[in-house]
This record gives structure tokens, sequence and C-alpha cells, in this order.
């Protein structure tokens, strides 16, 4: 995951952030007990824009929360291939096309602004 976040300051010690990330990756997949086995590896992306509040406990230690929805950009599914003359894909499972993200963290460092 890599993007960027815009951060308000409410007071002194805390502060609401927005952020917008993008994620990418792969996964593979192993197939056995089929007549024809495809594995192989699937690449994903997702987009995953973010609302957050940020406390300051000392000069170099804040922890925040953040919560947004997590989108897919590549749609994924696996399918089987049903035997009959027609040629025909049955689906076995689909990834969600929306999901949600909730981070809960600690930072070190010292604000920039």
């Amino acid at each position: 995951m890599l993007g960027g976040c815009y951060r308000g300051r409410l007071s002194a010690s805390s502060s609401l952030d927005g952020c917008v990330q993008l994620g990418g990756g792969s996964q593979h997949a192993e197939v056995k007990g089929f007549l024809a086995p495809a594995s192989g590896g699937f690449p994903w992306a997702v987009l995953a824009p973010t609302v957050g509040y940020r406390l300051t406990f000392a000069e170099m230690l804040s922890g925040f929360a953040r919560i947004g929805p997590v989108v897919q950009l590549w749609p994924q599914s696996f399918s089987v291939k049903v035997s009959d003359d027609a040629d025909t894909t049955s689906e076995v499972a689909a990834a969600p096309s929306v999901g949600v993200v909730l981070e809960l963290g600690l930072a070190l460092g010292r604000d920039v602004f």
C-alpha cells in the first residue's frame, strides 16, 4: 500500500486526516484434482480512501485510527470449466468488489507542520 494524506490540525495534540492509498500485489492459486489443472499467479489492485483521527501523546509518539472503503480495481474470480459441448464455465469463488479497512496504530516521529 502506498499513498498520501492531508492532515488538518484540530488542537495542539489532535488532528483529522484524509488519505488515499493504492495497493497492489499478486496471489497464487494451486489447482489439484481436476482433469486439466491450471495453477497460476493473479495480480490484484485496490484503492482505499480513508478518514482518520490522530492524537499526539508526546513529542515523538502519536496514535491514529482510520477507516474507509477498499475498492477492488481488477475484479477476480475462480471458475471451473464444465465438461459439456457448450464449453461453459461455472464460478467457484469471487473476491468482493468492496470491503472496509480499519487501521489502528502508533507512529514514531516528529510532525512536520
